[in-house]
C-alpha cells in the first residue's frame, strides 16, 4: 500500500492523490494547520477518489479520537502512546461496549446520518 501524509486543507490535493494512485492519505491535525472543521472535506475528497482516509490526531483525548472517527475516517495514528494507560484511554475512546466506553451516533457522517442500521454500524 502506498500512502502520503498532507498538511494541507485542501480536498483537491486529496482527489490528486486518489487519482494518481495512493492508497491512502494520513491526514495530519497534529502538526498542521488542517483544524477538524476540514476534515470532513478531506474525508469526503478521499471517498471521492477511491483513497483511505487516515487521520493523525493531536492527542489522545475524546474529542480529538470521536470526530475524525464520526466524520469518517477509516484509521487513526495517534501519538504518545507509549503506556498501557495511554492505550486503554485510546480504547475506551474509540470503541463500543463491551470493549470501550464510546457513545453510538447513528446520525453521524460515518453512519451515513442514520441510513447505515444500527446493527450494522
Amino acid at each position: 500500500m502506498t500512502g502520503t501524509f498532507i498538511k494541507s486543507a485542501s480536498p483537491a490535493l486529496v482527489e490528486i492523490l486518489g487519482h494518481v494512485g495512493f492508497d491512502y492519505v494520513l491526514i495530519d491535525l497534529e502538526h498542521s494547520p488542517v483544524s477538524i472543521d476540514h476534515l470532513e472535506h478531506l474525508i469526503r475528497a478521499a471517498e471521492t477518489a477511491g483513497i483511505a482516509p487516515v487521520v493523525r490526531v493531536p492527542g489522545i483525548t475524546e474529542p480529538a479520537i470521536l470526530h475524525p472517527l464520526d466524520k469518517g475516517a477509516e484509521g487513526l495514528l495517534i501519538p504518545m502512546v507509549d503506556t498501557a494507560a495511554s492505550a486503554a484511554k485510546v480504547i475506551q475512546c474509540a470503541k463500543y461496549g463491551p470493549l470501550g466506553g464510546r457513545g453510538m451516533d447513528i446520525y453521524s457522517r460515518a453512519a451515513k446520518f442514520g441510513a447505515v442500521p444500527k446493527a450494522e454500524y
